[in-house]
This record gives C-alpha cells, structure tokens and sequence, in this order.
C-alpha cells in the first residue's frame, strides 16, 4: 500500500493548519495540555521503578509528586523560564537595538507564541486536576493563582502585547523547582540534612533574584519605554478614562486640549491596509520621515508610525499602524483596525485585493471610519491596470476618497493624509496650530487633479 500520498497530506495538514501563524496559538495550548499528561504518566512510571520511597506514599501524596512536586510543574518551570531567559536577556525580538519594525510591546513571534501557549496549556491542565481532587492539591488560593496566570499568559498570547513583560513574569518560575525539592526533603523526613539547608539558601537566593531584583529592572523598563507601554489596550484604561476613553476606543479619536499633548486638538488612529508589495511602509515612510527606500523589507506583524498635520487652524496627530501585506497575518489586522478612525487601502497595479479590504472595513470597521483608495506607484505608468476613472468610480460609490499616489517621487502623499484629516469630526480650531502645514488651495488642485484625471 502506498502511503506517500497519506504522508504528503498529513504534512500539508501540519504546515497549512497545525503549524501556521492563525493557528499557532490554539496549536501549542493543546500541545501544552498533552506534554502536561505525558510528563504525568513518565513520572508515574519513572518513580515507581526507581524511587523506592514512591511506594510508600499516599495515593494523594504521588497524586501531588506526578503533578506539582515532581512532575509537572517542576518541567514546565525549567522550560518556561529557559524560554524567559532567553527572550529577555539574549533574543533580537524585543530589543531596541532590532532593526525589526513596529513598537517592542506589540511584538511576537513564532517561537514565543509557542512558549506561551504551552504555558497556558499547563495552567489549564494543572487547574482542571486542582478542582477535581479539590482541596486535597490546593484550596481556593491555587484556584485564584492558576486562573489570574492563565489569562493573563493567555491575553498576551492572543492579544501579541506585552509578550516581553509576560516573559519577564515568567522567569519567576526558575524558583518552582526549588520549592518542590523542599516538598521532597520534608515528606522524606530530611529537614536536618546538609541538603535541606542548602534548598533553603537556594530558595532564598532565587526569591531574591527572580522576584525581587528582577521585578524593580521590570518596572525601570516599562519606566523607560513608557511611551511604547501606553499604547497597550487594556480594560484599566477604559475604565479610567469613562466616556472620552470610549470614544476613543470606538472611534479612534480623542480630543484633548492639555498641554502634556502638546496643544493636540485630536488623536487620530489609523491603519494602512493593503496586498504585500503595495507600497504601504513607503507611503508612511514618506509622510513621516520623507524618506524613500528602493528596496524596503516586508513588514512583519505591523509597525507602528506618528506625525502631526496642522488643518483648519487645528492640530491633528496621526497615529498610524501599517500592516502586513501577507495573508498569513490576516488574522492580526482586526486588532489594528477595529476602533480606528481612519484607512488607507493602499493598491498598485490590481486592486481585486482593496476591494475585499474594503469590504472586510465596511462589515467590521468603525462605521464612522474615514476611507481612503491610493492608487501607490503612480510614476510606473507602463505597470498600471486600472485607470483612475475606474479607481474614482468604484470609491464614490462605496463612500471612499481616491488618489493617486507615489511614495518615491512624494505625488500626493502628504495631500491623502490631510484630506482625512479635513474629513475627521471633532476637530476643534485652535489659534496657533502645530505640525505640517498645507494650504487648502493647494490641496484643492491635488484632489482634482488625482481623483478626476
């Protein structure tokens, strides 16, 4: 019987579903609850061949040595917290020296997704047998513990924030085996041993590194990156800010007048959709820096950008999430555009691939959300396949602005951004308005000649 085909199936299955970005996450949370058992059941068999003591235990008490003592949690400790280490102290991913794009708190990867996951499959698997042989491994406290870990590991699986910070947290575990070995020693009856002596200054040292020393370097961390950490989305801050906090987060705008902003009269939050090679980070790039690179990397995940537009005597900024193209981070862009206030859909030579964006923004976006159609790439004339009448004609009727644009010679760039800056409510005059300034005029001229040529 040939099984090749059978094997090239399964393969396929394993790259496409198992292990693919989407489901990647739900991948290692079932591989975490599965290691949990097998882990189980070779400790069992281990110790009952060649830990004498093990038989003299209570049915509860090697319960507790497979699953807590020993087992289970004494392995996920060791390798959660070499997956810690490692992305903390000796990984690129989340370092500010990385030429990675996109704010180190919004950052993730396969790896870490991994590590996560597998953690959160422990809690599951460690909470499910706390409350079926409730209370004998553990009373409400456990309880409470495993389920304020498990999502709060879960959320940043899910969510891709504060992966560094969740990491940093989990290093604590490094003293787990520690205090499990003191379990040991105490059930043996070995509390005036050398051995015992030397867990206890081992636990202290590793309490005092791992949980003291390491928790005051977390916070100086977030102190020194706080502009990045208040980007985070939690439930805290809606809660803080009450209703203005709600329209921002329904909106994407928030109006402010303080002068810690700058005299900022509105926030805009935006996102730039688009097929890979679309030209989306140059199109930022320029806008932001005024720069243009020939050859820019694809983005990975999504990278974060700001710039201020000074229009109608009021000061906008712009804080811009520029997405990846691929569609194997499709499954990440709802987080991005769902309570922004704006869109660009960014196409170059076919834009089939705008419209399922826009479609997509339409079904599932803010329904005050600003729409823009740029038509990027406009100096490549011979590569062109929709004219700017059939581009102008398809964003009329589905309630968008289009123009045509080009990240390396600056063609309408600034001028896309500023229309949906004119376009934003809520937008309050001031007197003296900061940021990058364009006459209404002028801008006139852009949008009739780009939209109607």
């Amino acid at each position: 019987m040939d099984v090749m085909p059978y094997q090239n199936q399964a393969e396929g299955f394993v790259k496409r579903y198992l292990l693919a970005d989407p489901c990647l996450p739900y991948t290692s949370v079932l591989a975490g609850i599965f290691l949990c058992k097998m882990v189980y059941d070779l400790m069992e068999s281990f110790s009952s061949i060649h830990i004498k003591s093990y038989s003299a235990l209570t049915k509860m008490k090697r319960i507790e040595w497979n699953n807590r003592r020993v087992g289970i949690s004494t392995v996920h400790a060791i390798f959660i917290s070499l997956m810690a280490l490692y992305f903390v102290f000796f990984s690129d991913l989340f370092s500010d020296q990385t030429s990675l794009q996109g704010l180190m708190v919004f950052r993730s990867s396969p790896l870490s997704n991994f590590g996560l996951g597998v953690s959160v499959g422990y809690f599951l698997a460690d909470l499910g047998m706390i409350i079926w042989l409730y209370p004998s491994l553990g009373g409400l406290e456990y309880i409470f513990h495993h389920s304020l870990s498990g999502v709060a590991v879960a959320y940043s699986l899910f969510s891709g924030e504060a992966q560094l910070y969740t990491y940093m947290v989990l290093i604590s575990e490094v003293t787990t085996p520690s205090i499990n070995l003191r379990w040991y020693l105490d059930t043996a009856g070995l509390k005036r041993s050398k051995a015992y002596l030397i867990n206890g200054v081992a636990i202290f040292l590793a309490w005092l590194t791992a949980r003291i020393l390491l928790f005051i370097y977390m916070f100086y961390h977030v102190y020194i990156h706080y502009d990045q950490v208040a980007n985070l989305y939690d439930l805290w801050t809606f809660l803080a800010g009450g209703t203005d906090e709600y329209i921002r987060l329904s909106t994407g705008i928030r109006s402010t007048d303080c002068v810690e902003c700058n005299e900022l009269d509105v926030v805009c939050f935006q996102v730039l959709l688009g097929d890979v090679g679309a030209g989306k980070s140059s199109l930022v790039l320029r806008f932001v820096k005024d720069q243009f690179v020939e050859f820019q990397e694809s983005t990975i995940g999504a990278a974060f950008f700001s710039q201020t537009l000074a229009v109608n005597d009021a000061t906008v900024k712009f804080e811009i999430w520029d997405t990846a193209g691929q569609e194997r981070y499709h499954s990440l862009a709802p987080m991005y555009y769902r309570g922004a206030a704006a869109a660009i859909i960014v196409f170059d030579a076919s834009f089939e691939r705008a419209k399922k964006w826009v479609q997509e923004l339409q079904a599932q976006g803010n329904t005050n959300m600003v729409m823009a159609l740029a038509g990027n790439k406009s100096d490549l004339l011979d590569a062109k396949k929709v004219t700017a009448e059939e581009a102008q004609t398809y964003a009329q009727e589905n309630g968008l602005f289009f123009m045509e644009t080009s990240a390396k010679t600056a063609a309408n760039v600034k001028e896309i951004f500023y229309e949906i800056a004119r376009r934003l409510p809520r937008v309050q005059p001031t007197e003296n308005p900061t940021g990058m300034v364009l006459p209404d005029r002028a801008m006139d001229r852009a949008v009739s000649s780009s939209c109607c040529a």
